[in-house]
């Protein structure tokens, strides 16, 4: 009778030497898919697979004002900008649809915690109308439903002007991202159902004539709040106007403390990370090649009261503790901050060990409640050092006490542990 197989040496048939063996060789081969993916050499044009970035990407922050161009989806732009920077997180502040062009701020890693500020800045939008056409969609996407031969005259659209700015009341597209019993309103419109939208409240800040490009078009400059459609704007228009309308074509030249200015198209980001020569790969490449068209994630909040916190309540401050300001000098840095107000919180100076946070001075968004600062949002990445990624924590290795090693060269078929003798057990 042959000797009984070690488990340790068993062949390939469920024993725990084969299992470890292959989950070993998987380990290889997905470090060597990951190097793969960063160098971009397992994807056309040097793209990772989002799957992959999300799991072996750069620890990127910050902010790209991308120009997106006509024909692109807002999640498709987001996906690109991702793998093309390997970026282990990305989301976008506000959708365009594809038949608009524009601004579209991508917020890269610890950013991604300021999207709703940036989406409720101010957005300012250069559109055209169409005068006589109504389509399904309020834009030039849609079927036409209905047409008209009247045309509206210069001082006619600038009388009704007035109607559509501050605060009103619009009824949003058909067609839009807007959820009705939890299905999205575009996705029970594509199925031939009646979508009809209550209204809603928006802002319409400023609302202009730019010019009367012929008795078909229209150009207005509009500058609006959050939630604001220009394709019901111009719907609304033409129904005022007797003429019908729906938007031609939209660009947004800004979004809160982001404008034009800021922008990069997708071709030249590609060109900037990706040149014919060489490729970027590691996280600082990556970041140097961007350069200024990397906007700290601080660059959204320009327009948020500040406080400076010194180094005793910074500690405190990241542990969530609440801060009393008790003395004179205290309650004077705090007389600009009210109640329950989203204050910007930067720390007074850091030194060169300190690695606790994402950005130099930058430590998050807090605000006063019942007497007490405390932190809302944290800018922080456990285990991370400064950029979220350059700097490490060192990981200290686990062990198990000897009583829990298995004694070595021991067959579990004919020993049992209580039979094991002293001088077997391996010593840790």
């Amino acid at each position: 009778m042959p000797d009984t197989q070690p488990a340790d040496e068993s062949a390939p048939d469920g024993s725990s030497h084969s299992k470890r063996a292959n989950k070993n060789s998987r380990n290889r081969h997905n470090r060597q898919n990951s190097q793969n993916g960063q160098n971009g050499q397992n994807s056309p044009n040097g793209y990772m697979g989002l799957r992959r970035a999300r799991k072996y990407g750069l620890a990127i922050n910050g902010w790209i004002i991308l120009d997106k161009p006509v024909g692109l989806r807002s999640t498709a732009a987001v996906a690109k900008v991702q793998s093309l920077l390997r970026a282990r997180k990305c989301g976008h502040a506000g959708t365009l649809d594809p038949v608009a062009e524009g601004l579209l701020p991508l917020a890269l890693g610890m950013a991604t915690k300021t999207v709703s500020y940036a989406m409720d800045g101010t957005k300012n939008y250069d559109i055209v109308v169409r005068w006589g056409e109504r389509s399904n969609t309020d834009d030039s996407e849609g079927e036409i439903e209905e047409t008209s031969s009247s045309r509206p005259s210069r001082e006619q659209i600038e009388g009704v002007l007035e109607k559509f700015t501050g605060e009103i009341e619009q009824r949003p597209p058909s067609f839009s991202a807007l959820r009705i019993e939890g299905k999205r309103a575009y996705d029970l419109a594509r199925k031939g159902e009646k979508v009809i939208l209550e209204p809603r409240p928006v802002l319409i800040a400023s609302l202009k004539l730019v010019e009367v490009i012929d008795k078909d078009l229209a150009r207005f400059a509009v500058d609006t709040g959050k939630g604001a459609y220009m394709r019901a704007l111009a719907r609304d228009l033409g129904e005022v106007l007797g003429c019908l309308g729906r938007l031609e074509s939209l660009r947004r030249r800004r979004v809160g403390a982001f404008y034009e200015k800021h922008a990069i198209s997708l071709d030249a980001l590609e060109k900037i990370v990706h040149s014919e020569d060489e490729k970027a790969q590691s996280r600082e490449e990556v970041i140097a090649r961007l350069g200024e068209h990397l906007l700290p994630i601080e660059s959204v909040l320009a327009e948020m009261p500040r406080l400076v916190l010194e180094r005793d309540e910074q500690r405190r401050f990241r542990q969530g503790q609440g801060l009393l300001f008790v003395s004179s000098h205290q309650r004077e840095r705090i007389t600009h901050i009210k109640e329950e107000q989203p204050i910007a919180t930067f720390a007074a100076d850091r030194s060169s060990d300190d690695v606790s946070y994402s950005l130099p001075k930058l430590l998050g968004i807090g605000s006063l409640v019942k007497g007490r600062f405390k932190a809302q949002r944290l800018f922080v990445e456990a285990g991370r050092g400064a950029g979220g990624g350059a700097v490490a924590r060192k990981k200290t290795r686990y062990k198990k006490p000897s009583s829990w090693i298995r004694p070595k060269n021991l067959d579990r078929v004919t020993k049992s542990p209580d039979e094991v003798k002293p001088d077997e057990v391996k010593n840790v």
